[in-house]
């Protein structure tokens, strides 16, 4: 069995939502950087940008102890998701 942790208010409700199908890998987080977003319209870095924020949603740490280098690997996961996230909200207000 593994352990979902969640940064989400209301577990409850989070858990009645399905997870959406088309979500980053964990090796394909690993490879992600800025140049994800190079010659993107409008239209893809919007479609971008919701899948980093359900990948971030999403993102499974497994069933792992706190401090172990697995939990750091998530953590890390989870900080360059946020990144791009923010990085991607910068690019849409412009």
């Amino acid at each position: 069995m593994k352990t979902m942790i969640a940064i989400q208010t209301g577990i409850p409700a989070f858990s009645n939502m399905e997870e959406p199908s088309d979500l980053f890998s964990a090796e394909e987080i690993d490879a992600l950087d800025e140049a994800v977003f190079s010659g993107l319209g409008r239209r893809e870095l919007l479609a971008l940008r919701q899948k980093l924020s359900d990948s971030f949603d999403w993102l499974d740490s497994g069933d792992c102890d706190v401090d172990s280098p697995e939990m750091k690997e998530w953590e890390r996961r989870l900080d360059r998701l946020n990144k791009l996230m923010d990085r991607a909200d910068e690019l849409l207000a412009k």
